[in-house]
Parts: structure tokens; sequence; C-alpha cells
């Protein structure tokens, strides 16, 4: 039997591992396995180096350190959850290994002058925007404190709410919508704005994938059958009002029609349930809602716990796009009724469509960790946990709620 004292430790590419402080995980993305355990300085050492890009993954071992109780323990982890191997050095040749790394290319474009409105979109960059949502119309309120609790999503209209100060241009509208290949949500009170017959024929004529945003009680069942094969999202935002005939009409029997209920409290789920199976509605989503006070109810309902997060199991890609990118925002941008453009509607607004030009935008969220790459790196206390590129990227619910672990590990 021949014997080595010198070995190649090298992670499969699958593999993700993370250590902070004295925890590291090891997680085999094929499988699903993972292993949590304490480290001390000799495994935090060999982890660092392992972690180098110019290691790719793969590190030299001699005899002396392998045979460390602690060193031992941990290769032998890697090696049970197939996440990677210890192979005999033969002579000197490293074992090829492809480590894949995350980049996020920003093209470097020159910015149009503030007079050129003609095509906001007209530059490379716009490939990285891959939905758009435009405001109607909205009062000027619309960031009171009131209003800023409902910011949980960036196409839901808050619960108190007056659409007749503002409207966004039909034309400006028409303008946007004419880029293609991108997804559009647009928000709105269709009974307050003024141009409803030519917002008809603008959506219902484009090639790209729309949807319609509005409260049950600012559509007619008459506007709702103008609609093509556009898909309509309702919200409910008060589930114990509004249960009329009219409204009930408007949920059933319509195929691009699906609602949206918004719940409080577990006491909001069950009865808004009772009422999906009285009136058998079909296309719905309930969504919870931070009202300010329930943190008991997202606690208990909505926070995540460690298993939960473990056993959803993800791909090497997904976790390491998550890294750099939040996947809730990036690709999104929102142009509200008055011109103001945000990646996120609780973050400050990144320009003006009629002041800036849209790839402006895009390519200050490329260039800055605002919206699109705000990444839990960069937030405590999830830039101190190990699993903080398994969690899902930071939510509105974050934002609004103020607390950026909503979560049962920290």
């Amino acid at each position: 039997m021949v014997h080595f004292d010198k070995y190649w430790l090298t992670l499969y590419p699958f593999t993700y591992f993370k250590t902070k402080k004295i925890k590291t995980i090891i997680y085999n993305t094929l499988t699903g396995e993972y292993e949590i355990f304490n480290t001390n300085n000799d495994v935090i050492k060999i982890n660092k180096r392992l972690s180098s890009k110019k290691n790719i993954g793969t590190i030299n071992l001699n005899l002396k350190h392998y045979n460390k109780s602690n060193i031992k323990k941990f290769i032998t982890k890697i090696r049970s959850l197939y996440a990677g191997d210890l192979i005999p050095k033969f002579k000197n040749k490293k074992p090829v290994q492809i480590t894949p790394y995350l980049k996020v290319q920003a093209e470097i474009v020159k910015k149009q002058t503030k007079n050129d409105y003609t095509n906001p979109f007209a530059n490379e960059l716009e490939s990285h925007l891959n939905e758009i949502i435009i405001h109607l119309n909205e009062s000027n309120d619309f960031f009171t404190n009131e209003n800023y609790i409902s910011l949980q999503t960036d196409y839901i209209i808050p619960i108190n709410h007056n659409s007749k100060d503002n409207q966004f241009s039909i034309d400006e509208l028409a303008k946007v919508m004419s880029l293609s290949g991108k997804k559009f949500r647009i928000v709105g009170d269709l009974k307050n704005y003024t141009n409803k017959d030519k917002f008809f024929s603008i959506i219902n004529k484009s090639i790209n994938k729309t949807y319609f945003h509005t409260r049950i009680n600012d559509i007619t069942l008459s506007d709702i059958n103008i609609f093509k094969d556009r898909k309509i999202i309702l919200q409910w935002n008060d589930i114990y009002k509004y249960w009329d005939s009219v409204n009930i009409k408007k949920l059933k029997n319509n195929k691009v029609l699906k609602t949206q209920f918004f719940v409080q409290s577990l006491d909001d789920y069950k009865y808004i349930k009772s009422q999906i199976n009285k009136e058998k509605i079909q296309r719905y989503s309930i969504f919870p809602y931070f009202n300010g006070k329930n943190y008991d109810f997202f606690y208990n309902n909505i926070s995540l716990t460690k298993e939960e997060i473990l056993n959803n199991k993800q791909k090497m890609i997904d976790i390491q796009i998550k890294q750099e990118l939040n996947l809730n925002y990036y690709g999104r941008l929102s142009i509200k009724s008055n011109g103001d453009i945000y990646s996120n509607l609780n973050k400050s607004k990144v320009g003006n469509y009629f002041e800036t030009s849209i790839s402006e935008c895009i390519s200050f969220e490329l260039d800055n960790k605002h919206g699109w790459k705000h990444t839990r790196k960069y937030i405590k206390p999830c830039n101190q946990c190990i699993y903080q590129y398994l969690c899902p990227s930071l939510s509105n619910y974050e934002y609004v709620m103020r607390k950026p672990n909503l979560c049962q590990v920290l």
C-alpha cells in the first residue's frame, strides 16, 4: 500500500460553505444535504484558503495538518456530504477545478442629455431592466407616514389613498410601453383616469407581457371586460368590506383576473379562507400586511426558522446571485405618476422620468448598493450569519418593519 504525505483538499463546484465567527456550514447544492459545526483557528485558516479565488477551491495539505483531529473531522464531514475530496498529491500537478464566480457587468455608456426624452431606453444598459412598474395616478400625500406602512410591495396601492391629484401622461405611457421584451405592471385607479379609452387601446395593442393592478372598487365590471388577454390583479385591502353582488361578479368567470387579499392577523386569514370557499373564488393569493403593530403575527407565521431555510433546496447559481444582487428588486424600476423613478419604493428615488434617462437610473443601481445590489452582506445582523445567502433576498416587509432579519435564527 502506498502512503502519501501530501494531499490536495478540493471542494466540488456545487458546494457552498460559509464560516462566520466559530460556525461553519457546508451545503451540497445537488443533494440539499448540509452540515453545521463549530470551528477553531485551524479550520478557519483552511476555509479562508479554500475561499480565496486564486486557489479556485483547491489547496495543498500536508500530513502534519491532516493528522490534526479537528482538521481530520472537517475533511471527514466534507467527504461524507460528497461536497469535496482529499486527493493524494502526485508530483506537483494541481487537480483541475472549475469554480463558479458571479460577476455583474455594467456597460459604460454616455449619458443622455437632460433634454433628450425621445427614447430614454436607447442603449445597452436596458438589458438589465426586466420589469417596469408605472403608476397611472396617485395623491400628493402618497409618502405620508400612514401610507409608508403600506409600501410592502412596489405595485400595491396604499389602503388610504386618493388618486385624483397626479396622472401619468397617456402619451408618455405609450412611449414607455413601446419598449419590447419587458414585463409591465400598470398600477392605478381607472375610475379617475382621464384617458381611459386611449389607455385600453395602448394596453390591448402592446406586445409585452402586461399586468394591471387596481383596487376592487377602482374598476368597473365593464372595464374588466374590455381587457383582452391582459392579467388584472384586484387588490382587496379591507377583507371585511365590499362583499356585494357586483364585486363578487367581478371575481367569477373571468380568466384574466386574480384577486389579492391582505390579512393582518390569523383571524383575518381564517375569515378570508372561509369567504373564498363560500364564494368559490379560484384565482387568488393571500398576503400578510404589516400595520405597524402586528409583530407577533409576522414572527409566528411569516418569519423563517432555521429548518425552513435549510430545507429549501437551492442551486449554487441562486446562492451566488444573492451574494451580489437582491432578487426582489434587480431588473425592476417603478415610475410614479409625477415621473419619479425608484428601484424600491422604500428607498430614495434614483431619478425622474422627465429629467433623468432610464439608463442613468440603471447605471446608478449597478454602481451602488441601493436597491438592486442591496444584499444581506451589507446589513446587521445578517452579515454575521452563516445562512445569509441561503435566506431569501431582503424584502419590503423587512424595510417597512425596520427589521432586516425576518427570521427566527438571530
